[in-house]
């Protein structure tokens, strides 16, 4: 394994150049808000320069780490990840412990994990146990690798898609129990008048 580098970030509009992380960097960087945003753990260097030349052509915004603990931090700092592709043996834990971890708290990202081939029948059970979305073995082939991320964004955007249709939902009905709500006061103080009106009018008494 190689040794740990800092949190690092590529961005697709700066070619194969990365950039070191600043300490208390923006949650949404503006570059990358119409971009879906890839995460990769992997100490691998020679591994991640290949997958984000691979994510950079798919115009991915791509997170690059080497390691859990950045990879923690990564999530935290980005709001708007899309999917995760991490390796499964790195050297401060396995990429399905740390999809299991996340599963709860960060749900809606989309998690992919980098095997190498004696270990699908690990990546096989976690995807029957809902643990992962799909599984990449080393060495990669390029096509597999695209289209398995092009499904992972695609599930993503429904996810999304979907939320912002079910929080629309939520704001129409709550705009809709309100204008009843409304009316209903209205209706109220109307029959209320009216009743005023014709006991007033039974006692000879007129407005």
């Amino acid at each position: 394994t190689s040794p740990l580098s800092p949190l690092t970030f590529l961005s697709p509009t700066s070619g194969d150049h990365l950039s070191t992380m600043n300490t208390n960097p923006p949650k949404r960087l503006t570059s990358e808000s119409a971009k879906d945003v890839i995460l990769i753990v992997d100490d691998e260097q020679p591994i991640l320069d290949f997958l984000c030349k691979i994510l950079e052509a798919m115009d991915c915004y791509v997170v690059q780490v080497t390691n859990l603990t950045q990879a923690r931090q990564a999530i935290q700092q980005y709001t708007n990840l899309s999917a995760i592709l991490c390796d499964q043996r790195l050297p401060d834990g396995t990429g399905l412990d740390f999809f299991r971890d996340i599963k709860t708290t960060h749900p809606n990202v989309v998690r992919i994990l980098i095997t190498g081939y004696v270990e699908m029948q690990v990546a096989l059970a976690a995807i029957n146990d809902g643990e992962i979305f799909r599984f990449i073995t080393k060495p990669f082939l390029r096509e597999e690798l695209e289209t398995v991320v092009k499904q992972a964004v695609e599930r993503s955007r429904l996810v999304r898609e979907n939320q912002k249709l079910q929080a629309d939902l939520v704001t129409s009905n709550t705009q809709l129990q309100e204008g009843n709500i409304m009316l209903e006061q209205a209706l109220s103080s109307s029959v209320k008048l009216c009743l005023e009106t014709d006991c007033l009018a039974a006692n000879g008494v007129w407005l």
